[in-house]
């Protein structure tokens, strides 16, 4: 089975991949997804502060089962504490090499957002980590075939471009899911 794994600081991210993922999904992709953090900081209205993290766990619920995602990995860092260390690096080392996808999509480099630019660091060195043939406690090594970044706020000139046009109504959908963004 051919597997994608997109990497997101937020629960909501995998929208700005949507329309790709659907397309991989529907071409016998199995979708996995790790989300770094809850999304503390994601509130709209002030009364939904300190219930926002469960709010948006069920939005990525409902969101993940209609894009249907084979499994997907919260693994709860504050967002406002994102940073890249060893343990952040080997929870996701461990998850990719669980995964071995051929496929694995991450957050922007050059991306304005402060838990973006988190998650593609600890996503760029836990893929690295995974191709070498150390930390085996974390898994089996892998090489796969394709790391993206997606873009969301920095016009760049890009690589690789996917014509997600047949797929706009199916984001529209999944969007609906997140009534609190």
């Amino acid at each position: 089975m051919k597997r994608v794994l997109f990497i997101s600081g937020h629960p909501d991210d995998h929208m700005t991949s949507a329309g790709t993922l659907n397309k991989l999904r529907k071409k016998g992709y199995a979708l996995f997804e790790i989300v770094l953090t809850g999304g503390s900081g994601g509130y709209v209205k002030p009364e939904e502060k300190d219930k926002i993290v469960e709010i948006r766990d069920k939005e990525f619920a409902a969101a993940s089962a209609l894009l249907g995602t084979t499994k997907t990995w919260s693994l709860g860092f504050d967002e406002h504490e994102l940073r890249m260390n060893k343990d952040n690096v080997e929870a996701v080392t461990a998850v990719v090499r669980e995964v071995d996808p051929e496929i694995i999509i991450i957050p922007n480099r050059d991306d304005y957002h402060e838990t973006h630019l988190e998650t593609n660091r600890i996503a760029t060195k836990a893929i690295r980590t995974a191709m070498k043939h150390r930390k085996l406690k974390l898994g089996t090594p892998l090489q796969p075939l394709a790391v993206l970044e997606w873009e969301f706020s920095v016009p760049k000139q890009p690589d690789v471009v996917v014509d997600i046009s047949d797929e706009w109504t199916f984001k529209e959908k999944l969007l609906a899911c997140y009534s609190s963004q």
